[in-house]
């Protein structure tokens, strides 16, 4: 198995904010309101689908411990920022699966194909402004976003000769961002993603991504969760469909200032 699970610091590049600790809210508000969260993680993701041909339908379903074996690399991080009631995130997911000959059935093997490689990248920037929330100890975050999604397969045959196909397809999208402080201590928040979108160059695509937050200090702190990502997409003349989900647990460390 050759596989390297590593995160990527990312800086927050717009304005906001929404899982930003309490303590270090506390302790920002003398440095001119701005707090901020620098959260690498992993996604335990898997894959479950259908595409659809000219009215054929082909099914797939991929857990997390069949995809292991396939990853190449992964890096996923979560940028947050605050000023005052302003907020947003960046939030961005790489991983690469790659199979090679052992890995094909039968029938893609005697296709003669030697290596195929799956690059994904998600990226999400949002910017809104946070509201006060309709229960005590809670706050809402409202934003629009920005939503790209970016595939590159490329296959390889046993003559080493290569194609390769790149399709990004970018989606505004609304996402909504609860908090709700737990404890007494507000160290312990259920902060949880919402989003929904579509009619860019996706038919439809949402996600829920439920979490907890727990910050050790004021400036440590974990994330523990779970996400599942949603997309539905058209091809170009109607006649293809993609219906795809990637869910899994997810799981970091959060650096807050």
């Amino acid at each position: 198995m050759r596989t390297k699970w590593f995160a990527a610091v990312l800086t927050a590049l717009v304005v906001g904010s929404t899982g930003v600790s309490a303590q270090a809210a506390t302790a920002a508000a003398g440095a001119g309101d701005w707090q901020f969260e620098v959260t690498p993680y992993v996604w335990a993701m898997g894959l479950d689908g259908n595409i659809s041909v000219n009215n054929k339908d082909a099914n797939f379903d991929r857990s997390f411990s069949d995809l292991v074996d396939q990853v190449d690399w992964a890096a996923s991080v979560l940028g947050v920022a605050q000023y005052q009631k302003y907020v947003g995130f960046v939030q961005a997911d790489y991983f690469t699966l790659k199979y090679n000959n052992d890995d094909f059935d039968q029938p893609l093997a005697q296709e003669r194909l030697e290596e195929v490689t799956l690059d994904q990248t998600f990226v999400t920037i949002a910017a809104g402004y946070q509201f006060p929330g309709f229960v005590a100890n809670s706050w809402i975050d409202v934003m629009l976003a920005a939503r790209v999604n970016n595939m590159k397969l490329e296959v390889k045959n046993l003559a080493n000769r290569s194609e390769d196909e790149t399709k990004t397809y970018w989606d505004p999208a609304l996402v909504v961002r609860p908090t709700f402080i737990l404890t007494k201590d507000k160290k312990l928040r259920f902060n949880p993603t919402l989003s929904i979108g579509g009619g860019g160059d996706s038919e439809l695509l949402y996600e829920l991504q439920p979490q907890f937050q727990y910050d050790f200090t004021e400036t440590i702190g974990a994330r523990l969760g779970y996400r599942r990502l949603y997309y539905k997409i058209e091809g170009d003349r109607g006649d293809t469909q993609l219906k795809i989900t990637y869910d899994g647990l997810i799981a970091g460390v959060s650096f807050l200032f």
